[in-house]
């Protein structure tokens, strides 16, 4: 039986496998609906439209809008006619829509019936069509907005004018004041022609339009031209404009009458136009305002639209409110349809092909299985489905739909597209009618749906294909049917199924299998040969296991690809990245010693491309490739590695490394052709240089694969031995070949044999006296012995040894230890006594700072070139003794130890505290210029300094034994100085001192010899420069010097005081002749007896004088205080008033007579002193000098008093 026998209609029979909108005569309407297959998913889709339809009838919604999606080619179109024809009771051969869907039983629900009975017992307006059809182009940048095509469908459905949406208006108008008809018979009968061929083409019938219009009065002949002119020209309505008029034509209908737009591709003519988007979105809206669910939009796209979230940046999430019937076609929709409609058998077919699945079911196992990351590829699930589908495979509904969505997309024809001209329904068909002929046992392969698509396929990618064909190296006898051809086919139709994962050689063999006896192992072979002879014509590119079909645009790029030649440096680069942070993550060998605490980094090459080089780092990793000058044989590798070049190299030679650098050279190739950005500048090549992006990363992990195991069949060489390739993993067996290398290179390494750390330096202090007092030993005593010897050899050479040096040399080879152990070995060399440590020209003691002060000292490195090592040097026996001599001589104290450090921090400590003392000294004798023992000062402090900077134990004692002279000299003038400041010398000297002052500042008044004799001896003995023995003299000489010159103002004194008490008595007389005498006669009294007394005490013959001029000046200052004081206190005579004879007028009142003020003055204040007159002439001038004087005085206007006494 052959393949177009076993069905149970003629696969040739009449069958529309394509429906367009447009497409509504009788016989087409007819088959339609005869031939529609409702499956389960459609029964449930025209329940849920009906259902939410019949909310608008009788009834007000705003649900209006539903969205019908599925993939290209799945029966988007079939369905929304079918609504259509049932909305609208659409009547077909005499008989309703609806009845060809009960008599073939495609709908039996009953309360769908009701819905769909509801929905035509309302008249309705279905407005069914494409949408591209009816915008004015099909450019993409003048496309109408979707308001405006809306309107036009309406204007057509009305009769009106759809070309010219004037036009419609002008008809609409006319058509409402009943002139319509009338019109349009004029412009026919003018024009001889159809009226809608008269306004296609009005731009020549304009005449006839403008006579027309002018003879039934619609405007005038000028009114006319201009309308006409117009009509043309671009037009708008607004979303809500039309919305009214929608409803002023559903409420002329009356009788709850309906519009239903059914629009078909409204999602392919959007595209990412948001423009668009935006105004299907308000347009839906306002219908749903306006007509409150008696005007409804159905429209089919290919994208569901919950799905649609943003359109050019945009948000869209509200359309899907808008939207709120959706329904979504589905492949396993298709598949029912499919097998329904033409692969459905007759009974004897049915059986025979339920036998051949019994017979060959594990055979058909076999030959259809995919493998890796795919999308659902259905098998056989019965005997009944082998039946049902033969000859095709259940996986191809799905993968045949995933390929139609993925032409769309990335084809140009498929964008295009207005509406599908090839829907899956005419794929089965036609590839159905193409094996018909063919006896049973055939099965259609993938590739067999490529003639059905050819029609969507892009130019460029047909020219491929049928180069392809024609191509000797591909198909050298020019076949008709070519295999590397048409699984070429295949791999363009799954090139972009982003769900198709996996095309290897296994799944491609599984879409081309042919037959039910098909050989498996042939099939992959006949695969894989081909896939060869397409990657080398530059047809297909493989990555990895994966084949891929190349565009043209992709060809050219992978040839400007291949023209790129990467630098080994570059690959070796990329290859040391992959080597060491996948397969040895870790940046240092960790040497299994004392708990893994010694790590050692090591260089890192590739052949000859450095990948890490530190001077630090005594160990060097070269992985050598066949691209490399290094390779060759067993023996010269072993000598090279066994070699005294100082690098210490481990060679890690890779084998067969082919497919590891063809497949890192890509990348890079890549890489590189990505990063020039050339091809990124181009719009059409932006896609693929993405695509290369994410092929660059499978080819990377391509390369991790292809490296791992390269690495781990790798010969390892350190120091002329091999490690050959193993079950242990690459890290393991580099490691084995570090620490033969760690253990020849750093063979002091276990010299240390105890851990330690930061702490156990602290515990070093805190333990110091313990430790010296048992001798406990602490480990590691080949270390300290290493390190002893260091800084010996360092001291016999005269070089400085720091702490940094001393970790600079044993931290390396052949030592490696840590930081710390060196730091700690240092400490307990100290500690022990072994060494002496200065830092900052101070020598450290054990006993100096805290265990954590000392801790924080070895291990910062801000000290580590600070701190000074050396071996310690001790004392002589000579050298304590000076030191001690020194305590006990200079400051009477002894000593507590008798070693030679502390010997030296107790006499530095003394030294400090008596340079502290002579400092303050000598700053004393900047208040105290005249005290003696400055220079000893001067030379103490000096002394003191000189023992006191010294920082070691050797440099302090060499200076001890050199300052002994000055010392000495030192030693014998401080007893005196020291008597002298602790003994009261000191009180009598500044005594004596004073008295010298005093005498200097009375000289001028002093007439008595004696008291000058005395003050000339003190003199003497305070100028001497050491007059330590004379100062007993000072004491004798302070006293008679105090007894004379007190007796001396004591005798001075008596006079001044008679004259200060004669100079109050005048005041006193003053206050006795006036009426304020209570008032000031206490104040007199107090100060009168003050100033007496400090006449009695005086002690400066100095001040006798000043005393007596305070008092005449105090004198006349009470006198006019006083005056002034009674002046201002004086009663208040009454004016005395005239009175004028008769006694008639007003009395006059009499100004009183000025009042003047009394001013007292000594005659000392007009006077120079005292007067010498010799003759009359002198007695003249200064009599006249005197008058000048009163007279200035007498010029103020006041009553001059003088006081003369």
């Amino acid at each position: 039986m052959n393949i177009g026998q076993m069905f149970a209609k003629s696969i040739n029979r009449e069958i529309k496998p394509v429906v367009k909108p447009g497409q509504v005569d009788d016989a087409t309407v007819k088959l339609e609906l005869q031939e529609y297959v409702v499956t389960q998913e459609l029964q449930k889709h025209f329940a849920a439209f009906f259902s939410n339809y019949r909310l608008g009838i009788g009834a007000g919604t705003d649900r209006i809008g539903v969205w019908i999606s599925g993939f290209f080619g799945s029966g988007k179109s079939h369905f929304l006619k079918m609504l259509s024809y049932l909305i609208s009771d659409q009547k077909v051969d005499g008989k309703p829509a609806l009845d060809y869907f009960i008599e073939d039983n495609k709908i039996t629900d009953a309360r769908v019936l009701a819905d769909i009975r509801a929905a035509e017992s309302v008249g309705t307006d279905v407005i069914l069509f494409d949408i591209a059809s009816k915008s004015r182009t099909s450019s993409a940048a003048k496309r109408d907005v979707i308001t405006m095509v809306f309107l036009r469908a309406f204007n057509e459905k009305l009769g009106y004018s759809y070309q010219y949406p004037r036009m419609a208006d002008l008809e609409r108008k006319l058509d409402a004041e009943d002139k319509l008809t009338k019109f349009r018979d004029r412009i026919e009968e003018l024009e001889g022609i159809e009226w809608s061929e008269a306004v296609a083409g009005i731009d020549l019938a304009q005449d006839s339009f403008v006579q027309a219009m002018a003879e039934q009065g619609i405007m005038s002949e000028e009114a006319a031209r201009s309308w006409c002119d117009r009509v043309g020209e671009e037009y708008s309505i607004s979303t809500e404009d039309f919305a009214k008029l929608v409803r002023k034509h559903i409420e002329s209908k009356g009788d709850d009458h309906h519009v239903v737009f059914c629009v078909d591709e409204v999602g392919q003519y959007i595209g990412d136009d948001s423009k668009m988007m935006l105004d299907l979105q308000t347009l839906e809206h306002d219908l749903a305002v306006q007509c409150h669910g008696k005007a409804w939009i159905l429209v089919t796209a290919q994208e569901a639209i919950d799905k649609i979230q943003v359109v050019n940046n945009v948000d869209f999430s509200k359309i899907q409110g808008r939207f709120d019937t959706r329904l979504s076609l589905s492949s396993s929709d298709v598949a029912e349809v499919v097998k329904k409609r033409i692969l459905k058998k007759n009974d004897a077919a049915q059986a025979e092909l339920e036998a051949v699945y019994t017979e060959k079911v594990d055979a058909l196992d076999t030959i259809i299985k995919f493998s890796g990351e795919m999308l659902e590829m259905k098998h056989f699930k019965s005997a009944e489905d082998f039946a049902d589908v033969y000859p095709f495979v259940p996986y191809q509904f799905n993968l045949l739909g995933k390929v139609l969505d993925a032409i769309r997309l990335f084809s140009s024809p498929g964008k295009s597209i207005s509406y599908g001209q090839r829907s899956m329904l005419s794929m089965y068909l036609s590839t159905a009618k193409s094996v018909q002929n063919q006896e049973e046992g055939i099965l259609i392969p993938f590739n067999a749906f490529y003639q059905g698509l050819s029609a969507l396929v892009d130019h460029e990618t047909s020219t491929a294909i049928t180069e392809a064909q024609r191509s000797e190296f591909l198909n050298p006898d020019q076949n008709e049917t070519c295999f590397e051809v048409e699984v070429l086919k295949v791999l363009f139709m799954i090139k972009n199924v982003q769900e198709f994962k996996a095309p290897t050689v296994q799944n491609i063999a599984t879409l081309m299998v042919s037959r039910l006896d098909e050989d498996r192992y042939q099939i992959e072979k006949r695969v894989e040969i081909a896939l060869k002879k397409l990657v080398q014509a530059q047809l297909v590119q493989n990555l990895g296991d994966n084949y891929t079909f190349l565009t043209n645009e992709e060809q050219e790029v992978n040839r400007e690809i291949a023209n790129r030649h990467p630098e080994n440096s570059e690959m070796n680069r990329e290859l040391a990245t992959l080597i060491f942070d996948e397969n040895y993550r870790a940046d240092k060998y960790r040497y299994p010693y004392l708990g893994n605490r010694y790590s050692f980094g090591f260089n890192r090459k590739i052949d000859e491309y450095d990948a890490l080089s530190r001077p630090d780092n005594a160990i060097t990793v070269k992985i050598i490739t066949s691209r490399g000058d290094d390779g060759g044989d067993e023996a010269r590798l072993k000598m090279i590695s066994a070699g005294d070049s100082g690098d210490h190299t481990i060679f890690v030679q890779l084998h067969d490394d082919t497919r590891l650098n063809n497949e890192l050279r890509t990348m890079l190739q890549i890489q590189n052709y990505l990063r020039s950005g050339t091809a990124g500048r181009i719009t059409k090549y932006r896609a693929i240089c993405e695509a290369k992006q994410d092929e660059v990363e499978e080819r990377r992990q391509n390369v991790k694969v292809f490296l791992k195991q390269a690495l781990s069949e790798a010969d390892i060489y350190v120091y002329g031995s091999k490690l050959t390739g193993g079950s242990r993993d690459f890290e393991t067996r580099l490691n084995d070949a570090l620490k033969q290398q760690v253990e020849r290179l750093f063979n002091h390494l276990t010299d240390i044999d105890k851990a330690v750390s930061e702490q156990d330096i602290g515990k070093l202090f805190a333990d110091a006296d313990q430790m010296r007092m048992n001798g406990e030993g602490t480990g590691n005593s080949r270390a300290l012995g290493d390190v002893r010897n260091r800084i010996e050899r360092n001291s016999m050479s005269r070089t400085v040894t720091s702490l940094k040096t001393l970790l600079n040399t044993f931290t390396k080879e052949p030592y490696g230890f840590l930081p710390v152990d060196v730091e700690w070995l240092v400490a307990r060399l100290f500690v022990d006594g072994t060494l002496t440590l200065t830092m900052n020209h101070e020598q450290l003691s054990v006993s100096g700072r805290n265990p954590q002060e000392f801790q924080r000292l070895f291990t910062r490195v801000e000290n580590q070139e600070r701190l000074l090592c050396d071996i310690r040097k001790h004392a002589t026996d000579k050298q304590k003794r000076l030191v001690k001599d020194m305590m006990r001589d200079l400051f009477q104290k002894g000593v507590s130890s008798d070693d030679d450090e502390e010997l030296m921090k107790e006499l530095q400590k003394e030294c400090r505290t008596m340079l502290d003392d002579l400092r303050q000294q000598q700053a004393a004798y900047r208040a105290e210029p005249y005290l003696p023992g400055k220079s000893t000062v001067e030379a103490g402090i000096t002394l003191m300094n000189a023992l006191i900077n010294p920082i070691t134990t050797d440099a302090f004692y060499t200076a001890l034994e050199n300052a002994q002279g000055d010392y000495s000299d030192f030693k014998e003038t401080y007893e005196y100085l020291r008597d002298f400041f602790e003994g009261g010398q000191i009180k009598v000297f500044r005594d004596a001192h004073d008295d010298v002052e005093l005498y200097k500042r009375n000289q001028s008044q002093i007439h008595d010899d004696t008291v000058k004799n005395v003050a000339e001896s003190m003199r003497k003995i305070l100028s001497m420069a050491e007059p330590y023995e004379k100062i007993r003299n000072l004491a004798a000489l302070h006293t008679d010097f105090n007894d004379k010159f007190l007796s001396l103002v004591e005798k001075e004194a008596a006079p001044v005081k008679e004259y200060i008490e004669g100079c109050y008595n005048r005041v006193f007389q003053q206050l006795n002749t006036v009426r304020c005498k209570d008032h000031f006669w206490s104040a007199v009294i107090a100060e009168r007896d003050d100033a007496v007394y400090k006449v009695e005490h005086v002690g400066n013959l100095n001040d006798l004088i000043l005393m007596k001029s305070n008092a005449n000046q105090t004198k006349i200052q009470w006198i006019n205080t006083i005056d002034q004081y009674e002046a201002a206190h004086q009663p208040v005579a009454p004016a005395p008033v005239s009175r004028p004879a008769g006694g008639s007028a007003p009395a006059k009142v009499v100004p009183p007579t000025p009042v003047r003020r009394r001013v007292t003055v000594s005659i000392q204040d007009v006077t120079d002193g005292s007067w010498q007159i010799d003759n009359a002439t002198e007695l003249d001038a200064y009599i006249e000098k005197l008058r000048h004087a009163l007279k200035q005085k007498l010029d103020h206007g006041d009553t001059l008093n003088v006081d003369i006494w």
